[in-house]
């Protein structure tokens, strides 16, 4: 089901809906915003907004699925970067420091986001084939210990939303994603499958 856009979102909702935001501030802001309305109201108590940040609500899901592996938390994802960075050393002249630690995972997430798969494709140049083995062995490693990169969660709850997805609050409106990467449009198609989606735009 798919409800017509809307300009604004509310600072208040209505009962069983949730507000997925494309950032963990906007989610502060909604909710600082309701607080701020409901004191000039008047009001002593009320009934705080559903709002999180996309990526927290994903987390959130995943793990009350009782799932067999987890999404790696960040130290542990560098220190394998750093541990494998040893036995597969990049290529000259790159440095193999935190600083391209750091860059090997945020453009691992990036890849997986789109859709891509950073272990395999046509190695045009030493970097990239470099770029490609580490991959593999980095996927590989967390897979051992039962963790996965956490920017797969959008394609994971996306297959568990196909085989079900009745839990899920009536009413899920998306705030604030602008350009959302191609595994985040198949999570809100399956979404919409399951219930009513509202698609808002901030301003």
């Amino acid at each position: 089901k798919h409800a017509a856009p809307t300009l604004m979102a509310p600072a208040s909702s209505k009962p069983n809906t949730l507000t997925l935001t494309s950032t963990g501030r906007l989610a502060r802001h909604l909710r600082h915003r309701q607080r701020l309305e409901n004191l000039s109201a008047g009001l002593d108590a009320w009934e705080p907004l559903t709002v999180l940040h996309l990526n927290a609500w994903l987390e959130e899901r995943w793990a009350s699925s009782w799932p067999e592996s987890l999404p790696a938390p960040g130290i542990l994802r560098l220190a394998t970067w750093r541990s494998l960075a040893v036995r597969i050393p990049p290529p000259e002249p790159l440095i193999p420091d935190i600083a391209l630690h750091k860059l090997l995972d945020e453009n691992y997430g990036i890849m997986i986001r789109h859709r891509l798969d950073p272990a395999t494709g046509d190695a045009f140049t030493p970097l990239v084939d470099w770029r490609q083995e580490i991959s593999a062995a980095f996927k590989r490693s967390l897979a051992e210990r039962g963790y996965f990169h956490p920017s797969e969660l959008p394609l994971r709850i996306t297959r568990a939303l196909t085989t079900d997805g009745r839990d899920l609050p009536g009413e899920v409106r998306l705030l604030g994603f602008e350009s959302p990467a191609p595994a985040e449009v198949e999570l809100f198609e399956a979404l919409r499958k399951c219930t009513t989606l509202i698609v808002e735009e901030d301003r």
